[in-house]
């Protein structure tokens, strides 16, 4: 055998090592973050065993066995989707789903589009802190977005802890100063956005703060354009 396919397959192997350690990690990660919600019970033996398979998995594929590591790891997948499957409705929905955030966003969103629409001209009149209260609902609503896709993203990952749903809680509300920072910061012409940006009409702007809500990367990136005094 070559040197060539020496180095090829000691290449694959550590490609397969590597794949067999992330999925090791991401269910023990599964593992604590349900027995952080109850799943386990503390006498609950199930536990143990789904820990010492994972340990024993890592240890076939380091010696190489990586047939039988993944067979150990699928069997710790199919023994952890039986624990959850066999709680109540309710459990699954308020740990698993985060059917408690989603209705939150959801109660939000609707009570902001209703009060945007049933008191428009009044919110018309109302400023806070020189910025027109129209445009921080836009705000809140860029928030709620971005919690929805949050949430939706660690649902998805099987990653949702509901022990950590302060950060949900406070989204919508501290995307308000960050939309408020971007209407700021674009109607007193501290950063143009375009070249027309002082012609900016009303939608375009409220658009920009919409965004300012839901994409926290770009203010922080609109800032840090504003501290070194690039346009």
């Amino acid at each position: 055998m070559s040197e060539s396919s020496d180095g090829n397959a000691e290449d694959d192997d550590a490609s397969r090592a590597a794949e067999l350690e992330q999925i090791a990690q991401d269910l023990e990660a599964r593992i604590l973050y349900r027995s952080e919600s109850g799943a386990f019970p503390s006498t609950d033996s199930n536990r143990s065993e789904l820990i010492h398979t994972i340990a024993e998995a890592r240890e076939n594929s380091d010696a190489g066995k990586f047939n039988a590591a993944r067979e150990q790891l699928l069997e710790v997948s199919v023994a952890l989707a039986d624990v959850i499957r066999n709680k109540s409705f309710a459990w699954r929905a308020t740990h698993i789903w985060g059917f408690i955030p989603f209705f939150y966003f959801l109660a939000l969103g609707i009570t902001t589009l209703y009060v945007m629409y049933r008191y428009s001209d009044e919110i018309l009149e109302i400023d806070l802190l020189y910025v027109p209260f129209t445009a921080v609902l836009f705000a809140f609503l860029g928030g709620i977005l971005r919690g929805l896709w949050w949430l939706s993203l660690k649902v998805q990952r099987k990653e949702f802890r509901p022990q950590f749903t302060m950060p949900y809680v406070a989204g919508p509300w501290t995307a308000i100063i960050l939309g408020m920072l971007v209407y700021l910061i674009i109607t007193s012409g501290l950063l143009l956005l375009t070249e027309e940006s002082a012609a900016l009409n009303e939608a375009a702007l409220y658009t920009f703060v919409f965004i300012g809500g839901y994409s926290w990367e770009w203010v922080i990136e609109l800032i840090e354009r504003v501290k070194s005094g690039r346009q």
